[in-house]
């Protein structure tokens, strides 16, 4: 199966991606090994953005909240 990201983010180092899934989560990914490190979940509608610095994941959605995460711990 093939999944569709509106958003995308990368760390500087594009060791990671982060990007939100048709399902309202976002999910980290490390480049390398394509293991799902992360799955963020707390929006209830659409996902509009995702940024991601390496150590924060934030985002922003239709359901008109932004969501601030700790990229390791969640």
């Amino acid at each position: 199966m093939i999944a569709l990201a509106e958003y995308v983010a990368s760390t500087p180092s594009s060791l990671h991606l982060c990007f939100d899934g048709a399902d309202w989560r976002i999910k980290l990914w490390d480049v390398d090994t394509g293991e799902c490190l992360q799955v963020f979940r707390g929006h209830f509608n659409q996902i509009y953005t995702v940024a991601f610095d390496g150590k924060i994941v934030a985002s922003g959605g239709l359901d008109t909240t932004v969501r601030v995460w700790d990229a390791h711990t969640g």
